[in-house]
């Protein structure tokens, strides 16, 4: 199952159960401004957060993902500080910033990372990348209109966010690489997971933003 077209598959299962249920448990529909702020936050936390790092874990180890993905933080409070009318981070946060980086470059380590060639640094790049999307998105979204049901802006931004994913996948020729034939219990198992566990984890996310 290709990286683009797995991470599509499981947004547009995971966003059209919750817009759906959402709808069906009386949630009031979205008005356009709403979608279309939905949508842009789909697009910076789906295909530029979660989609880059499917991509990029195809030429850098999970391990090394996640550590690398743990530098969002940085970003936030970076972005938080530089946007109009943000807040200045203070010297507490400062220094845990500055230790949890170091940490996180000390345990990745510049030689591992060469180590893996062209392919691992832009790998590499691209992580950095989707936590820069990744927090650019979560910012975003405390400062703009959304549905009043978090599980309605959820559904949305997940389907905008399937969609996009889905025309990448296509346009990257991931389709004719689908090997249906090649997928075991476990290997769809884990696609459902994530489209199922994996929507309320993003659910849980954008409920403590707020």
């Amino acid at each position: 199952i290709p990286p683009l077209f797995s991470a599509g598959v499981r947004f547009l299962i995971g966003g059209t159960l919750l817009y759906t249920y959402a709808r069906f448990s009386g949630a009031v529909a979205a008005t356009k401004l709403q979608w279309r702020n939905s949508a842009i936050i789909g697009l910076l936390l789906v295909v530029g957060g979660t989609g880059t790092v499917t991509w990029a874990e195809q030429y850098v180890p999970s391990g090394l993902a996640a550590l690398m993905v743990a530098a969002m933080p940085f970003w936030m409070v970076l972005i938080e500080w530089m946007r109009p009318a943000g807040r200045r981070p203070v010297t507490s946060v400062v220094l845990g910033l500055i230790l949890g980086f170091a940490g996180i470059i000390i345990l990745i380590g510049p030689i591992q990372v060469a180590a893996e060639g062209i392919t691992g640094l832009l790998g590499t790049a691209a992580l950095l990348l989707a936590t820069l999307s990744w927090a650019s998105g979560s910012i975003y979204s405390r400062h703009i209109d959304l549905p009043e049901s978090k599980l309605l802006s959820v559904g949305i931004q997940m389907l905008a966010g399937g969609v996009v994913l889905s025309l990448l996948a296509g346009a990257t020729g991931e389709f004719p690489r689908v090997d249906f034939a090649a997928m075991t219990l476990k290997s769809i198992g884990g696609l459902f997971y994530l489209a199922i566990i994996g929507s309320l984890a993003f659910v849980a996310y954008v409920w403590l933003l707020k």
